[in-house]
């Protein structure tokens, strides 16, 4: 079976994509692949953080177009990237084993620096406004900048002095083999974006393809990664909210950890939450809501 796939043409987007077609040829042992490298409107706009951009899916809009016009039968995607509410036509079908969900710390000096023992005043480059905040909460001290582009130049700028630190995910790292020290930030109180750490594969709804490979979605996976997309939409907030949240599966059992932050970083508030893993969808929706009445529209503004 020949399976067109959509993608980014990043090196981490490829990576990501053979990563997933790795377990697709497990589940469908005779498929082949044809790669289409699709170039989308985060790619296009790089002088603004994604925050400013004002639109939904930036990094997943044309991608999904290819599946959309028939040009593709799937799309990969990392997570993070799909907004929660799909084109009614399309649906994700698979997800692939998590990489590392944290976020990282990666100093200019190549060695793994805890962000307690940055000198003060020093600079951190994120381009999410949820690590921004999350930096100044813990250290109100340092100064945050925006950083565009993908890691590699994000690395590149770090290290040609352009910042004192960055903040990254750490599964992006893991993923592109870099060989660089950093210094793993905790969930709490670095709670990762939801999504963070998962690759989608979408398709075509109740399309053959769509209907084998949703069979063999490993549970564990599928609770997570959806468990995480309904709190977004419960929450009803995108990039431009300082919010975390992340579903870890332990010992048979989902855990919820969800946070929102002031911008300014001054105010803060975490939920811990578990259920079975046959109730994500009620686990994501009762820890979305309590974020969002914690937050008020408070929490959302500068």
């Amino acid at each position: 079976m020949l399976i067109r796939v959509a993608t980014r043409g990043s090196r981490l987007s490829l990576i990501q994509t053979e990563l997933a077609l790795r377990e697709i040829r497990g589940v469908i042992p005779d498929s082949k692949f044809e790669i289409i490298k699709v170039k989308t409107k985060g790619d296009v706009i790089k002088d603004k953080p994604l925050y400013k951009i004002g639109v939904k899916g930036v990094f997943e809009k044309e991608v999904n177009k290819k599946v959309l016009d028939g040009e593709a039968d799937i799309a990969v995607h990392s997570m993070k990237d799909i907004p929660s509410e799909l084109d009614p036509e399309l649906e994700i079908v698979y997800i692939p084993d998590r990489g590392p969900v944290n976020d990282v710390l990666i100093h200019r000096s190549g060695e793994p620096i805890s962000i307690f023992d940055l000198t003060s005043g020093s600079v951190v480059g994120t381009s999410s406004i949820r690590r921004r905040a999350q930096i100044k909460f813990l250290r109100d001290d340092l100064i945050v900048e925006d950083i565009r582009g993908n890691v590699d130049t994000r690395v590149r700028k770090l290290f040609d002095g352009e910042y004192d630190a960055i903040v990254l995910a750490e599964a992006g790292i893991q993923r592109l083999d870099l060989n660089i020290k950093y210094s793993r930030l905790p969930i709490k109180p670095f709670t990762p974006a939801p999504g963070q750490g998962f690759i989608a594969v979408v398709a075509k709804k109740d399309s053959e393809l769509a209907s084998i490979l949703k069979n063999n979605v490993s549970p564990a996976n599928w609770a997570s990664a959806n468990a995480e997309r309904e709190f977004i939409k419960a929450v009803g907030a995108g990039c431009r909210v300082p919010i975390g949240g992340t579903c870890l599966y332990r010992d048979g059992k989902l855990i919820f950890i969800a946070c929102a932050i002031s911008r300014d970083g001054s105010e803060a508030h975490w939920i811990i939450e578990s259920s079975s893993v046959n109730e994500y969808k009620e686990l994501g929706r009762q820890v979305g809501f309590k974020i969002r009445e914690f937050a008020g529209g408070r929490l959302y503004e500068g």
